[in-house]
């Protein structure tokens, strides 16, 4: 494709050429005027040159062409000159205006005898046409620039950018090679692209943009947005609901006026201001969302999660930690390696990891948190705390509910602050459990340990034998469930401030 590549560069070419003296330009305009009644449509077929087309009021098409040719000498010029023509005339549903170039398939044709001769060429299409009609248009090897229609677009470009403006109707827009600019649409937009960027500003209804390489940039969309990217980034805001997928480039979402999904893998997806629910899936790459209306529900795998103010949320990942704040309603959380830190959960509490630390504060509701290979924080939940953990540490301060631990190899320390009864079942081993109650605490006591004492701050009504590794009796005027087993560990009940 020798040629070819020369006509992508003629400009350049050209300028160089004249530069040195070398080469000759010769160029012809060719006007036409055509009828086109609204509701019609207008044809552009062209390739090797911009071609711009603008809406107006007004009945006909206003067509001006300008053939460009650059060669060694003007003998050459001017006989390519006269090959390229322009043809324009009536369709069944309209009027069509296309380049026709010399036919170059036969042996000895001219393009081909013309081809090592340092030969550039172009076609520039100016179009003024009725803005009720619509427009259909094709170039390749050059830019399209259409604005001011009203009735629709369709665009099919190839290695130039597209640009279209102020327009109505629906817009249909295929380029590869190039960005894609829309501004100003009163209608819908479907872009299928690649290798380009693609941006949409103001549309007034949906956009639905596919791409690859290139980044997608979506600001102010009427309704619906759905966009499928590869290897480009995604920023899309203030959009109606919206579904984005992608991969290997970052997905940022903002202010969007619905339920927002998106499918990403090997980046990052940063969302904020949701109006909706949120559903956000990646992998390798952190999930951050903030203020959304409704559920959010995130999947990561080898990412972080970084979640504030929701109205309830599911999150899981794996290997990387998990950060929550300000959830109105349940949070449930499923981690693997990853540490968790939650706080002012308005409902319940359920966390799932291992091989991390988990600190929960302020859980209005039940809490249950499952964790292998890491310690176990709980401060001020106002429900039930259940915890089942192995080689770490449990640490539970201002809980107001019922608690039960199940630890092995870990200390555990608990702060009972509610009022009224509250059962509370605690086993460890080879760590020291330290379990702080109210001054009118009143419980049935069932504490027994082995290789370790039991001290007491409140004075025990004992049932039994006495003896310094079991005791059962009670404290207060009991009534409530006490039971704390330890192996190999310390036990005491203290009083609290």
């Amino acid at each position: 494709m020798p040629v070819r590549n020369r006509i992508v560069f003629s400009a350049a070419f050209v300028a160089c050429a004249f530069a040195f003296g070398a080469q000759q330009e010769v160029s012809r305009e060719v006007s036409k005027t055509l009828v086109l009644k609204p509701g019609q449509r207008l044809r552009v077929e062209n390739k090797f040159g911009p071609v711009n087309v603008r809406g107006a009021a007004r009945g006909d098409v206003s067509v001006r062409a300008t053939i460009r040719v650059a060669a060694e000498d003007r003998a050459q010029a001017d006989a390519l000159l006269n090959e390229i023509r322009i043809e324009a005339g009536a369709t069944a549903d309209g009027a069509r205006v296309a380049t026709v170039y010399p036919d170059d398939s036969a042996q000895g044709g001219l393009f081909r005898r013309l081809r090592r001769n340092n030969i550039s060429y172009s076609v520039s299409y100016d179009i003024e046409m009725p803005q009720s009609a619509s427009l259909d248009v094709s170039n390749a090897f050059g830019s399209i620039a259409a604005s001011g229609m009203n009735a629709g677009v369709q665009i099919s470009g190839a290695n130039g950018a597209v640009r279209l403006d102020d327009s109505g109707g629906n817009a249909g827009i295929e380029n590869r090679f190039g960005a894609v600019d829309v501004t100003r649409h009163k209608g819908d937009v479907t872009v299928r692209s690649t290798n380009g960027a693609v941006t949409i500003t103001d549309a007034a209804g949906l956009a639905n943009v596919t791409n690859g390489f290139g980044a997608v940039r979506l600001t102010r969309i009427g309704k619906t947005t759905t966009v499928v990217n590869k290897n480009g980034e995604i920023v899309l805001d203030d959009s109606g609901p919206a579904n984005l997928s992608n991969s290997f480039a970052q997905v940022t979402a903002r202010q969007v006026k619905g339920d927002l999904t998106v499918n990403s893998t090997n980046a990052a997806i940063d969302a904020s201001s949701v109006a909706g629910a949120a559903n956000l899936r990646t992998t390798f790459g952190k999930i951050t969302l903030r203020h959304v209306a409704r559920h959010a529900y995130l999947v990561n795998q080898n990412g972080e999660i970084d979640v504030e103010d929701a109205a309830s949320a599911d999150l899981t990942t794996t290997f990387a930690p998990v950060v929550v704040r300000q959830v109105k309603g349940f949070l449930k959380v499923s981690s693997g390696n990853g540490a968790v830190n939650a706080s002012s959960i308005g409902g319940s509490a359920a966390v799932q990891t291992s091989f991390g630390q988990v600190d929960l504060q302020s859980v209005t509701g039940e809490v249950t948190v499952t964790d292998n290979n890491g310690g176990v924080t709980v401060d001020n939940a106002g429900g039930k705390i259940t915890v089942k953990n192995s080689f770490g540490s449990v640490n539970l301060r201002g809980a107001k509910g019922p608690v039960s631990v199940q630890s092995q190899n870990g200390a555990v320390s608990a702060q009972l602050a509610g009022r009224g009864c509250q059962p509370a079942d605690i086993r460890t081993s080879f760590a020291q459990v330290r379990l702080t109650l109210p001054e009118s605490a009143n419980y049935d006591v069932v504490a027994s340990t082995s290789f370790g004492g039991i001290r007491s701050d409140f004075p025990l009504s004992i049932q039994g034998e006495l003896n310094q590794s079991s005791v059962r009796g009670k404290l207060g005027q009991g009534g409530c469930s006490l039971q704390v087993t330890n192996n190999n560990g310390g036990i005491e009940l203290l009083k609290g401030r």
